[in-house]
């Protein structure tokens, strides 16, 4: 009865064990799948800096496009530095694009940048409320750090 108990118990182990090891590949395989359909589609922000790169007239709209896309993916980095050697060329004056620089900028890790593009918006005699309520103590955090 023993012995007959203890080839059961081995049986079991050997299929647990045989179990595990069909989910842990299954798994492995469900993880490749999921990377691999991951790049086989870029983002809006991949999309709109491609676009923006190959365009005859960049504009204006488009550079505010990319930076609230890098905002919205967590991305601001790669939309701050694909946009900074236009607003460098071309200042504005428009409130959402000094805004959502500044945003990009801070969050790039530039605060000098983002000091400069969130002063130039608080500048304007007319900057909209919602704006300068976020962009002031944007500025004063980054000047005390």
């Amino acid at each position: 009865m023993k012995k007959d108990r203890d080839i059961h118990q081995l049986d079991h182990s050997a299929d647990k064990r045989m179990s595990q090891s069909t989910l842990r590949s299954r798994m492995v395989a469900l993880g490749v799948l999921f990377m691999g359909s991951m790049g086989l589609s870029a983002s809006p922000l991949d999309d709109q800096i491609a676009a923006f790169k190959n365009a005859t007239t960049q504009t204006e709209g488009a550079v505010s496009q990319i930076l609230q896309s890098g905002i919205k993916e967590h991305r601001s980095a790669r939309a701050f530095a694909a946009a900074k050697s236009w607003l460098a060329a071309h200042p504005s004056s428009s409130q959402q694009l000094l805004f959502h620089a500044g945003q990009s900028a801070e969050r790039a890790g530039d605060w000098s940048s983002a000091v400069s593009f969130y002063r130039k918006l608080l500048k304007n005699p007319q900057v909209e409320g919602r704006l300068a309520g976020e962009a002031a103590p944007a500025v004063y955090r980054l000047l005390i750090n």
